[in-house]
């Protein structure tokens, strides 16, 4: 996983601002509690 760049909720929270009745391309994300289930799937 050379190229895969893992980021926490607060990395995303920190670059992007969330307006109220506005959803941007995506700022609707799955996150992956632990990176070692990224490597088992």
């Amino acid at each position: 996983m050379n190229h895969f760049k893992l980021y926490s909720k607060e990395d995303v929270l920190s670059i992007t601002k969330i307006r109220r009745f506005e959803t941007k391309l995506g700022e609707r994300l799955q996150v992956v509690k632990d990176p070692q289930q990224i490597e088992l799937s």
